[in-house]
C-alpha cells in the first residue's frame, strides 16, 4: 500500500466508480439536494450539459476513498479533477497527482 513518502511530484494514483441511479436516489435521500440538474431529464436537456450531471459533492466523495483506503492518510501537495462534468452510469476515472514536494 501506498504512503505519502511512495510519491514524488508528477506521480499519480487513479480510481474509478461508475455511479448508478441508485447510488443518486441515495445521495439525495441523504443531502436532500433536488437541484433538476441532477434529477430532471427535461431541465437538464436544456442546460450547456445537455442532460443530467451527477451532484459535484458525490463525485467528490471519491477523493476520500482514495486517500482513506489507497493512501490511508491525509494528502497534502495533491491535486485531483475529474476532467468532465461526470453523468449516471458514466465510468469516472478520478486521478490525483502530486504537485508539490511532501516533506
Amino acid at each position: 500500500m501506498a504512503t505519502i513518502d511512495d510519491f514524488h511530484p508528477g506521480q499519480h494514483v487513479m480510481l474509478s466508480k461508475t455511479f448508478t441511479e441508485d447510488d443518486v436516489r441515495r445521495f439525495i435521500e441523504i443531502t436532500g439536494d433536488v437541484n433538476p440538474l441532477h434529477v430532471d431529464d427535461d431541465f437538464a436537456r436544456c442546460t450547456r450539459f445537455g442532460r443530467r450531471v451527477l451532484h459535484g459533492m458525490l463525485t467528490a466523495s471519491i477523493f476520500s476513498t482514495m486517500v482513506g483506503m489507497l493512501l490511508h492518510q491525509a494528502v497534502p501537495g495533491f491535486r485531483a479533477w475529474f476532467g468532465v462534468e461526470p453523468n449516471v452510469d458514466d465510468e469516472l476515472r478520478q486521478f490525483m497527482v502530486a504537485d508539490l514536494p511532501m516533506r
